[in-house]
């Protein structure tokens, strides 16, 4: 796996801690043959047979191991789970997804972002707005942003699963106004095959009416973790123009991200919207 950037773009100022190498390294070993006896722990990781037993004693402890039932191999215990829980795909892709908004930015003058699902909004994790003089929204990151009226949130919509569709969308009928209309509209239903269709979703002016965007989801495993859009001065632009000449940098760099995500990097199935 690959560690975030963010880990690796500063020099360490103090030498790595080697017991904490170790434990780690013990608790992968761990983890990749289920059920390890100390010799093949120690022959995994290097270590003697005394410092793999001693390590795999600390984590049992610790509650991130637990021995078999004839209590001679070591198990993945409970606590191993504790340690993803703050962590999803979307908080690992808003890290590497800069340097690829950044290129965008470079390479068409336009602004990116990336935004990610929070509550019934999206929420801007990344963007570019600040790195070029033709963004006119300025201070977008950590901005929410409408599911129904951005072009994020409308891709969202339409590459979730139905499950979890059918709960944002029960949410937002509770609101009792022009939400609860528009989600039990045709309308709405076109729009999200007409995006499922095309491969993208657009935003022509609408909650920001000098600008208009398109957003491609970022799938990984078929789950989408995010998505990414590309923002311009809606006159100087059709939205015909820029899907002929962005769609596919977008969808390129979201093939990108998520091939670099842990799940990703590691699991078949990553794609792209067509």
């Amino acid at each position: 796996m690959v560690p975030p950037r963010s880990m690796t773009a500063h020099r360490p100022i103090y030498k790595p801690v080697r017991s904490v190498e170790r434990a780690f390294s013990v608790l992968r070993a761990v983890n990749v043959l289920s059920d390890a006896s100390v010799e093949a722990v120690a022959k995994a990781t290097g270590l003697s047979w005394a410092t793999a037993l001693r390590m795999l004693e600390t984590l049992e402890g610790l509650g991130y191991v637990r021995r078999g039932a004839g209590g001679g191999k070591f198990r993945p215990a409970i606590g191993v789970r504790a340690l993803s829980d703050g962590f999803r795909d979307e908080t690992w892709i808003s890290e590497v997804a800069g340097p690829g908004l950044e290129r965008l930015t470079e390479n068409f003058g336009w602004p990116a972002i990336f935004s990610t699902l929070d509550g019934t909004e999206m929420m801007v994790r990344e963007s570019t707005q600040s790195k070029t003089p033709l963004a006119i929204e300025r201070g977008m990151l950590g901005r929410l942003l409408p599911l129904l009226a951005s072009s994020g949130g409308r891709a969202y919509l339409s590459y979730t699963s139905e499950a979890e569709r059918e709960h944002l969308l029960s949410l937002l009928r509770q609101r009792g106004d022009n939400d609860e209309k528009f989600v039990n509209s045709t309308a709405f239903t076109r729009m999200m095959r007409q995006i499922r269709r095309d491969g993208y979703a657009q935003r022509y002016r609408g909650t920001m009416p000098l600008t208009s965007s398109m957003a491609v989801p970022v799938l990984v495993n078929d789950h989408i973790v995010g998505c990414i859009t590309i923002i311009w001065i809606a006159s100087a632009l059709s939205m015909q123009d820029a899907a002929r000449r962005y769609l596919r940098p977008l969808q390129s760099l979201a093939r990108d991200l998520a091939t670099e995500s842990p799940c990703g990097a590691h699991l078949h199935g990553v794609k792209t919207a067509n």
